[in-house]
């Protein structure tokens, strides 16, 4: 496989997985603000942070790679890519 390839690749991926982890913050948070149990709703809570920094982590990469830029979503990076590879 070719260098270039890979590379489309591993952009894919990396948007697949900001998306997924967006997606995952917003269910977190729902369920976060409708808890009634406090302890459960601090377990979210700390859940909701821990993906935070996951998806931070994702972003700092994306963007070290140059796949990703501080005004452009990765939902709207990703769904350009994939309408112009069809």
């Amino acid at each position: 496989m070719n260098k270039e390839k890979q590379n489309n690749q591993n952009r894919i991926l990396f948007l697949s997985l900001l998306s997924v982890q967006r997606s995952l913050s917003i269910k977190y948070n729902e369920c976060s603000m409708k808890c009634a149990d406090e302890p459960l709703r601090e377990d979210i809570l700390n859940i909701l942070r821990e993906n935070h920094a996951m998806y931070h982590t994702l972003f700092d990469e994306s963007r070290s790679r140059g796949w990703e830029s501080d005004e452009v979503s990765a939902a709207s990076e990703y769904f350009s890519y994939i309408k112009g590879s069809l």
